[in-house]
């Protein structure tokens, strides 16, 4: 699909999203939620304060409703400074994430990258901006849900160092 342009996810009954597990600079997290972005039709206004929005464009009519499995590549990831890749904050997680409810996965990456950051850091390292989107895409879009004790984690094979 050429990105960014909407002609074609409206062409789709189905969408999957293959996002990357990382965090952003711009939005907390740059996983789930930003992987519509491009077909906003104004990518710039759905960053920092404004990433809680990023929600809404999940809604749009031309993917609502379309996003089928949202599988996310978390083999080698990236817990700040991103989308660019740093060195210093890649590491092999060596998983994917998987599943039908955008929010739950996104909620799961967003678990993953703020265990990772406590370990890196010995203490608690909250994301800058907050990751926003991930609550508000549950309670203000009702895309799924953000809750992790409603969450239903099902790990297959590799069980080394799952920060869950």
């Amino acid at each position: 699909m050429a990105q960014g342009d909407p002609s074609m996810p409206k062409k789709c009954t189905a969408l999957i999203a293959l996002p990357a597990l990382k965090a952003h600079w711009l939005t907390g997290i740059g996983t789930v939620f930003k992987t519509y972005i491009m077909y906003s039709g104004n990518p710039s206004s759905y960053n920092e304060e404004n990433s809680a929005k990023l929600g809404e464009i999940w809604n749009l009519p031309f993917v609502k409703g379309k996003t089928k499995l949202v599988l996310v590549d978390a083999l080698y990831t990236l817990c700040d400074k991103g989308p660019q890749p740093d060195p210093r904050y890649k590491w092999a997680y060596n998983g994917l994430i998987a599943g039908t409810d955008p929010v739950a996965v996104e909620t799961v990456s967003l678990q993953i990258l703020n265990e990772k950051r406590k370990a890196m850091r010995g203490e608690p390292w909250p994301l800058s901006p907050p990751p926003l989107c991930v609550e508000a895409a549950d309670k203000m879009y009702k895309l799924g849900t953000s809750q992790m004790k409603e969450i239903k984690i099902e790990h297959f094979g590799w069980k080394q160092d799952l920060l869950l």
